[in-house]
């Protein structure tokens, strides 16, 4: 399952009981923190997130309700004797702002922040392993800001065992997960991998940060299965989206529409609106499948089913 649970859904300023921004997006075997608004310690302890599930913190940009609960975050680790690394993905600038801080508190952390500027360029991999990869997307605010692409890589084939024979080799059906042919002692071919694996889908996951409506991006974020794009305002208010570089919830729906994604999660809302059911509505008039990014709400990224083909006996 990989699954993102909304943490703060509040712009700018804490309001009606919504948090700044956070949220954490868990994939197999490991967590990622998205943005730190004050308060987000408060919030995982919440919703039953554990701070130790946390390796990897992604900050998209350095306006405060995205960054300033981090320093009590990372306290509140040392404080609970964390040993292990944390990786953290920011603007540069947010070096300088904890080194500051923790130098005029005279706090030396139990453990290691393995730091790791944002590039000033879209489409850089900042992240890695065998599973997932992680790609900057610039974002159309009033500072730098950043929005990320998670997309897991190329799973190993499903094999149809029930198409081979009952007493296929296992090395048979390993080599056929690894997408390869199956060849006699002579050099001829036995099974082509194609006519007995499928390939399971892979999950593509977007998180766009605080932005103007642009299109800019929407290469990148073609097709995702899942999406979270911010709705400060409604579009009534379109004007003031555009002047602090913000977006309505039609504009975020229509782009998830014309990136074709799976489903459309929005959040981060203005505190000028108590009841959030008209951003609901007004996106949902273009992009059906979307969904309010509601605190202490966990949402699967879902991907398409695999139809196995069934086979004659």
């Amino acid at each position: 399952m990989i699954e993102l649970t909304i943490l703060g859904n509040s712009a700018a300023t804490p309001a009606h009981d919504r948090h700044p921004t956070s949220q954490v997006l868990a994939l197999p075997h490991k967590h990622f923190l998205i943005d730190c608004g004050e308060g987000t310690q408060i919030q995982m302890q919440r919703y039953k997130v554990k701070m130790g599930y946390i390796r990897n913190i992604l900050i998209t940009h350095l306006h405060g309700d995205h960054f300033l609960g981090l320093v009590g975050l990372l306290s509140s680790m040392h404080l609970q004797k964390r040993e292990e690394d944390i990786n953290l993905f920011a603007p540069i600038d947010l070096m300088e702002i904890l080194r500051i801080t923790f130098k005029y508190s005279h706090t030396v952390l139990n453990f290691k922040v393995n730091f790791f500027p944002l590039p000033p360029q879209s489409g850089e991999i900042i992240y890695q392993d065998d599973q997932v990869s992680i790609e900057t997307i610039l974002m159309n605010h009033r500072i730098d800001c950043y929005g990320f692409v998670f997309q897991e890589k190329t799973k190993k084939k499903k094999v149809l065992v029930d198409k081979l024979p009952p007493d296929t080799h296992w090395q048979i059906l390993v080599a056929l997960k690894d997408g390869q042919d199956i060849l006699d002692e002579s050099g001829n071919l036995l099974y082509r991998c194609e006519d007995y694996t499928l390939q399971p889908p892979s999950y593509k996951f977007v998180h766009c940060s605080d932005t103007r409506y642009t299109e800019s991006f929407l290469a990148q974020i073609a097709e995702a299965n899942m999406i979270y794009h911010e709705a400060t305002y409604l579009h009534e208010d379109v004007h003031k989206a555009e002047y602090t570089f913000h977006s309505t919830a039609r504009e975020a729906a229509t782009l998830a529409h014309k990136a074709q994604v799976g489903k459309l999660v929005i959040g981060h809302f203005s505190s000028r609106y108590r009841e959030l059911d008209a951003h609901l509505h007004e996106a949902r008039r273009i992009f059906p499948n979307t969904f309010l990014g509601i605190e202490g709400d966990t949402l699967s990224v879902e991907l398409p089913k695999i139809e196995i083909p069934k086979v004659e006996k």
